[in-house]
């Protein structure tokens, strides 16, 4: 099984010691606040593999992974960010909950333990209630009382206590739930498959009857936990899942025994529904049962096959492209790519900062610069592809016939138009290279002295990358009909440039003086 889930998400090529963190959020409607959610990790350089949202759960379900040394700073970022904008006060939603962080489940994944995922939960757990003062429930491996273990069994208990107007002890945090944000729970299990049946008739009460008979605490299949749901958006009730061990419940089987008790209450199955993601080994075990197959693998599977060796060469093909005839990549998406190393780099100086005792008093808004740097990052590397789009659009603007007067004005047109998003997009890096220029001049002056050298290189790489952009400015200025806006274009990447040579000889004059012992 964990073989066949690290071969599912191959884009990670889990070498090393990897854990999958899957944290609920109640908040399923609103996606400015999820995607600023989610952007929380991103900025950390966790991989977010997927979010799932649901208006009438009013709950979204996001999936990341990174390496099990680097993924509890990107989960704690999520929550504080969830903490935040979320408010436990006004939620309304059919899925069970605690509090706007919900359920925090790590999985350990490629060569991480169980160990690692119990060490990532508890130290989460820990910082989660002493840091943002919001109770904290350790479940499945993490538990520290067999009756929190089971997840419904800790959300059974603590609204139990809230009803009878007492707090459930937490193993972390204060006793009382937080105003806004509520309790959360956290902890270290195996795969989970979240899977939802839709069902023909607006009966809840048959949802609830199929989930008494198909859950395992009922007397139901081994490894299901299930509840029977109104869901308003679509006037139908819903069967809802929880594979616990998918081993033990194979995801088809399960599926086939929801139609079947459907089929006895007089209804069907109307579709089905995969919250998040699940192990390769289910899709290839549910896709075998449906084909007839005696087994089906992973390698016979033509994508995937090629998907296992590609985020292996990726900057390999990358060069292999830049070095080529071929006119995309070109020098917008190298600076682009320059501008990401930068920002890279004095993320580097700020993690090596924080928790050194010399630089304490530096220690919130280095974990800021960590923040920024990683958006910056994020932000350049979608920016070479944009780079690359913006090229290719004025190329095809160059494409278009020009055999009429029509044909030759509507070609026109277009390559003034393709050459305002070749300028923008230029723009753009450079703006970002000049952020990250701001950033490597405050690790430079506060960052650990010994990293002191890695800032200077973070500045120069920033102020190459913010300069080489700009030349893709002025030579697509050359193209404009409209001296105005050509006029308008250089002056700003002329301002640009001139802030980021003067902001690198600034950094560079602290990081010699640094190196010099000043």
């Amino acid at each position: 099984m964990r073989d066949s889930i690290s071969k599912c998400w191959v884009v990670l090529q889990l070498l090393g010691r990897w854990l999958e963190c899957v944290p609920n959020f109640s908040e399923g409607r609103d996606r400015a606040k999820i995607e600023s959610i989610a952007s929380a990790a991103r900025a950390l350089g966790a991989y977010v593999l997927n979010i799932h949202s649901d208006p009438d759960h009013n709950r979204s379900v996001v999936t990341l992974a990174a390496p099990a040394d680097q993924i509890v700073e990107a989960v704690m970022s999520m929550i504080r960010r969830a903490v935040e904008l979320l408010d436990i006060r006004y939620h309304v939603g059919v899925h069970p909950r605690i509090g706007v962080v919900d359920v925090v489940p790590f999985v350990p994944l490629g060569a991480a333990t169980q160990e690692d995922s119990v060490k990532a939960a508890i130290e989460v757990a820990s910082r989660v209630g002493n840091e943002l003062e919001v109770p904290v429930y350790l479940y499945e491996w993490a538990a520290r009382h067999p009756e929190y273990r089971a997840l419904p069994d800790v959300r059974r208990l603590y609204s139990q206590a809230i009803l009878a107007g007492n707090f459930l002890e937490p193993d972390f945090g204060p006793f009382m739930p937080h105003p806004t944000a509520g309790a959360c729970v956290v902890g270290a299990r195996g795969p989970l498959i979240a899977f939802n049946c839709v069902l023909g008739t607006p009966d809840v009460s048959v949802a609830r009857r199929i989930a008494f008979r198909i859950r395992e605490s009922s007397g139901g299949m081994l490894g299901v936990r299930a509840l029977g749901l109104w869901l308003e958006s679509l006037g139908l009730a819903q069967v809802s899942m929880n594979i616990v061990d998918p081993v033990k419940a194979p995801l088809h089987v399960v599926f086939e025994r929801v139609k079947q008790l459907a089929a006895q209450e007089g209804t069907y199955v109307v579709s089905s529904e995969l919250v998040g993601l699940m192990p390769s080994s289910v899709a290839l075990g549910a896709a075998s049962h449906a084909l007839g197959l005696p087994s089906l693998s992973f390698s016979q599977l033509v994508e995937m096959s090629i998907l296992s060796r590609r985020s292996e060469v990726n900057l390999e093909e990358f060069l292999d492209s830049l070095a080529s005839s071929a006119p995309t990549p070109g020098g917008g998406a190298a600076s682009a790519l320059v501008g990401a190393i930068a920002a890279a780099l004095s993320s580097m100086v700020a993690n090596l900062t924080i928790g050194k005792k010399k630089y304490m008093q530096f220690e919130e808004d280095m974990r800021k610069v960590v923040a920024s740097c990683g958006e910056l990052r994020s932000s350049l590397l979608q920016l070479m592809h944009d780079d690359e789009e913006a090229y290719n659009a004025l190329m095809n603007a160059f494409r278009l016939p020009k055999d009429t007067e029509e044909q030759v004005a509507a070609r026109n047109a277009e390559i003034q138009k393709a050459l305002i998003g070749a300028c923008e997009v230029p723009l753009t890096i450079a703006q970002k290279c000049v952020e990250v220029l701001e950033l490597s001049e405050y690790v430079a002056g506060n960052g650990n002295a010994n990293a002191v050298s890695d800032a200077g290189v973070s500045a120069l790489m920033a102020e190459a990358a913010a300069r080489g952009a700009l030349l893709n400015v002025y030579i697509n200025c050359n193209l404009m009909k409209d001296s105005t806006q050509a006029d308008g274009y250089r002056r700003r990447a002329e301002e640009i440039e001139s802030t980021a040579r003067s902001k690198s000889s600034e950094v560079m004059a602290i990081v010699r003086s640094r190196i010099n012992g000043g």
